[in-house]
């Protein structure tokens, strides 16, 4: 697993100067849990930088049934596309919990991005790392079965979201109605194949939280399905080694 870190975080990566000037153009926002910080359609005219808490990108079918995107944590930035190609918002994001965020204008995004291109260099490093992220999700989709899909939607959580515990042993807080949203599936479809990773010993499921009992297996089993090395963020600075 090709474990990047900082990989949502084009900021913290620039040189201290536009660092600086950066952070004294942005605002800073507190919104409480279940807030929208923007919805699809709406005008791109901010981009965020998540200073404590997380944020869910989804969209909803017409029968209101959400679909997650993505799952943003402390450090990652978003909503900067809509302000290089200024489209419409393509997703909401939704706190998920009391969540602060540095907020900058587009028009100081763009002052910044024509005065320094240092920014330009790192946004295109992380942007193209996202479109590797999401090649996986869709060369996932279109070819592996779901058994195959939450194996490896596991895999990556662990690396990414996951908790190490005693053993090296790692445990993710998600519910079977959460990883159904991520993939597009019932909850009794996911509870079925997470029954299947129990019997293969990979993994054990308590009331909210995974615990990945065997990552060698899983990794061994779900990684490579399609020849390549897979790729997820990477959080905890410790961890790169």
């Amino acid at each position: 697993m090709q474990a990047i870190y900082n990989l949502h975080n084009f900021i913290d990566q620039l040189p201290d100067e536009v660092l600086s000037k950066l952070r004294e153009l942005s605002v800073q926002r507190t919104l409480p849990d279940q807030e929208s910080v923007y919805r699809q359609g709406s005008v791109s005219n901010e981009m965020y930088q998540i200073c404590a808490g997380e944020v869910r990108l989804c969209n909803y079918s017409e029968d209101g049934k959400e679909m997650v995107v993505g799952s943003l944590k402390t450090g990652d930035c978003f909503g900067e596309m809509g302000l290089i190609d200024e489209l419409p918002r393509s997703s909401y994001a939704i706190t998920v919990g009391e969540t602060k965020l540095s907020v900058l204008s587009k028009k100081h995004f763009l002052e910044l991005y024509h005065q320094y291109p240092e920014i330009a260099k790192q946004l295109n490093l992380m942007l193209v790392h996202r479109l590797r992220l999401l090649w996986q999700h869709t060369e996932d989709a279109s070819t592996l079965n779901l058994h195959q899909r939450i194996a490896r939607t596991l895999l990556r959580l662990s690396y990414s979201h996951g908790q190490r515990e005693p053993n090296n042993i790692y445990s993710i807080s998600t519910s079977h109605e959460e990883l159904g949203r991520m993939l597009g599936a019932s909850r009794q479809s996911v509870s079925k194949e997470l029954k299947a990773l129990e019997k293969e010993g990979c993994i054990a499921v308590q009331y909210g939280k995974i615990f990945i009992n065997n990552p060698i297996m899983l990794n061994a089993g779900y990684e490579r399905l399609m020849g390549q090395e897979q790729l997820t963020p990477l959080y905890k600075e410790e961890d790169k080694n």
